[in-house]
C-alpha cells in the first residue's frame, strides 16, 4: 500500500503526492482523495514511488476515466526510466490519452511542491 497524501489543503488543492507501492488496494483512498478536494483538474506526483503495479497502473487508469467523466484532467508526473514506473511501458499506459505523463527529475520545477506543502492524513 501507498502513502498517499495532498499537496496543500483539501479546500484548495486537487494535486497528490504518492510514496511506496501503488497497487489496486490504493484504488479507494485515492478515489476519495480526490472526491475531497475542490474538483479541479489532478496532478498525481510518482516521482518518489516505490512502484507502480500493473494493478496499480489500472488504478490510475481508472482515475483518469473518472475523472474525466466529470470534465477534469489527470496528469501524473514521474521519473522518466525508473525501476518505479517501468510498469507505465509495460501496460503502454504511456500511451493512454486520458492521461498527460510528464516526465520529470526535478522535483521542485514541474509541481512546485515543497515539504511544508505535504498534508498526511
Amino acid at each position: 500500500m501507498a502513502v498517499i497524501a495532498r499537496v496543500g489543503s483539501a479546500d484548495t488543492s486537487d494535486d497528490l503526492i504518492v510514496w511506496g507501492r501503488l497497487t489496486d488496494l490504493d484504488s479507494e483512498r485515492i478515489r476519495s482523495k480526490v472526491d475531497q478536494g475542490p474538483g479541479r483538474d489532478v496532478t498525481l506526483d510518482l516521482r518518489e514511488v516505490e512502484e507502480v503495479t500493473e494493478d496499480g497502473c489500472l488504478v490510475l487508469k481508472g482515475l483518469a476515466y473518472y475523472l474525466r467523466s466529470w470534465g477534469r484532467t489527470l496528469t501524473v508526473l514521474h521519473m522518466p526510466e525508473s525501476f518505479g514506473t517501468r510498469s507505465f511501458e509495460t501496460t503502454a499506459l504511456l500511451e493512454d490519452p486520458a492521461i498527460t505523463f510528464i516526465g520529470s527529475a526535478d522535483a521542485d520545477s514541474v509541481s512546485g511542491v515543497h515539504e511544508q506543502d505535504v498534508k498526511v492524513d
